[in-house]
């Protein structure tokens, strides 16, 4: 075998670290008495990977964009007109040409390098520092082809984005936890909990997953995504003076957008699960919106207390203008 231990054959294996260590992995393998034949060759594995990235691409696809048209055999009473109803599609086709299908282009081309890249390469901060530019940069051109959002003036734009969007990250990765192409599978697991520690990581994936269960709904994502860009400040713990609101008018129209798209939400969740429903799931949503918020604030005390991390984020966020 090819296989090298680097930490003297004493590696634990298990669901989260089976990928660190391939010899004791394989060793581990043996113990359990597993066939020889069993083992893919590279070109198996080469072929099965493709497989698995054309097969969860055309799900996450089919998935995000499915519109709920009206069941008038039901006698459904939607609120939702017509115009509603063809924003909702236009919407999520914007989410799917300027967001969705540009990160997946990226996400697969690194899925198909990993297998070839050494573990150091896999382990170096820039993979994360890579993947966080992805997921701004495409939700920035998501918000940009929003006609509200792009209406809006410079220095609007620029305060919304710079105060909000790095708090819709998490939101915005719902989607990929539904499938095999999780843009963190590029990434080592080593890499996010050097950068987050234990604690803070086992936090965020709790919150992501709980999140999951209430956002099951693409259509749901979306809206709330675009509601919460055009909140004044989701940070709690500070606000940032290098990107103040010019007039008190711009403060007013983004409010104004704003409860449009909450309206819009409302009545899509009403149309789809029914009143009593739709008050317990978005009481639900305010509840997790809060403690996302608080989560935030623990990842800014968190970053201010890591140098050696702090600037360098810093500097993506700040090239986040609109």
């Amino acid at each position: 075998s090819d296989h090298r231990c680097r930490f003297n054959k004493k590696c634990e294996i298990n669901e989260y670290s089976r990928k660190y260590c391939s010899y004791c992995r394989l060793q581990k393998c043996w113990m359990k008495n597993m066939k020889v034949d069993l083992i893919r060759t590279e070109n198996e594995k080469r072929i099965r990977k493709q497989q698995q990235i054309n097969n969860s691409t055309l799900k996450i696809i089919n998935n995000v964009t499915v519109i709920y048209p009206l069941n008038l055999l039901n006698n459904d009473k939607s609120r939702l007109s017509q115009a509603d109803w063809s924003y909702l599609s236009n919407m999520t086709n914007t989410y799917n040409q300027y967001c969705l299908e540009p990160s997946l282009f990226v996400i697969h081309q690194q899925q198909q390098n990993i297998i070839t890249r050494p573990f150091k390469y896999r382990i170096k901060l820039q993979s994360f520092i890579d993947l966080i530019s992805l997921d701004l940069l495409s939700l920035r051109t998501f918000f940009r082809h929003i006609p509200e959002f792009h209406n809006l003036s410079i220095n609007t734009k620029t305060c919304l984005t710079q105060r909000n969007l790095r708090h819709l990250t998490g939101i915005n990765a719902i989607d990929y936890l539904r499938t095999n192409c999780a843009p963190w599978q590029s990434v080592d697991l080593m890499v996010f909990q050097y950068v987050y520690g234990d604690q803070l990581l086992m936090v965020i994936t709790e919150a992501l997953e709980s999140l999951r269960v209430v956002l099951f709904d693409p259509i749901m994502i979306r809206l709330l995504l675009i509601i919460l860009i055009f909140s004044t400040s989701l940070s709690i713990t500070s606000q940032d003076s290098n990107f103040e609101y010019q007039s008190e008018s711009s403060l007013v129209n983004s409010f104004q957008i704003q409860n449009y798209y909450i309206k819009l939400l409302w009545y899509y969740m009403e149309y789809r699960f029914g009143e009593q429903q739709a008050v317990r799931m978005l009481s639900i949503i305010i509840l997790h919106c809060l403690h996302s918020q608080n989560i935030g604030y623990q990842l800014d005390q968190h970053f201010q207390q890591r140098h050696d991390l702090y600037e360098m984020l810093e500097s993506i966020r700040l090239t986040d203008t609109a």
